[in-house]
């Protein structure tokens, strides 16, 4: 869902609530193991959040219930990694099967957007 947390809270209302309770101890705010499409479309949701932001997607993998597996069809997280720094999210890493060779591709996209 590219509108609310996993609980079901508007993800900018949660985002907003966090800051204000910890406003000394929030550095970033952003999301964790969602679709690397869903990214932007929720980190732009929180645009007036005065907070740096966070991406740590999972690999694009989709559950699939029927066969009680993960479907791993689809493009690689790395094809959304200029989308998100053009964006200004600063902390980008990834979650459920993104291994090293994936943060590592990650870094090699950073390195060469920041140069």
């Amino acid at each position: 869902d590219s509108k609310l947390t996993a609980h079901g809270e508007p993800i900018e209302e949660a985002a907003a609530s966090v800051c204000l309770k910890s406003p000394d101890q929030i550095i970033a705010v952003g999301v964790n193991c969602v679709h690397p499409e869903t990214v932007v479309p929720l980190i732009k949701r929180m645009n007036n959040i005065d907070r740096d932001f966070i991406a740590y997607p999972n690999a694009g993998v989709i559950w699939d219930a029927e066969k009680q597996i993960f479907d791993s069809q689809g493009q690689s997280i790395t094809s959304f990694i200029y989308s998100y720094t053009d964006i200004g999210i600063k902390y980008i890493g990834g979650c459920c099967h993104v291994g090293p060779d994936q943060i590592r591709a990650i870094r090699d996209i950073i390195d060469r957007y920041s140069s």
